[in-house]
């Protein structure tokens, strides 16, 4: 859907799930100045409209030990064994500075 019809609450819901994606819907209506059901469902059109895709966890990378992580999403027209064997297992390559 293209341009769903939001208002202030709505902005609000989005704004504050932005800042901390996992409140529950009683801690996001009391931010917004709903009660629960309400909050609930305008959580859930906004959902239905594709507004809000879902909520994610975001994890530190370099707290983690890692540099750089790169997800590739590859289209082959043909696949050898030689291929397959390579792009099985995960690939890591650590270059040191």
């Amino acid at each position: 859907m293209s341009n769903a019809k939001m208002d202030d609450v709505d902005r609000r819901i989005l704004a504050a799930l932005q800042e901390q994606p996992d409140l529950t819907t009683v801690e996001l209506g009391n931010r917004v100045g709903l009660s629960h059901t309400p909050c609930w469902r305008r959580l859930k059109r906004l959902e239905a409209q594709g507004v809000v895709k879902g909520r994610a966890l975001m994890l530190d990378a370099a707290k983690l030990g890692f540099k750089v992580n790169v997800f590739a999403n590859i289209k082959l027209n043909s696949m050898t064994k030689t291929l397959w064997n390579l792009l099985r297992f995960p690939l890591r390559i650590d270059q040191r500075s």
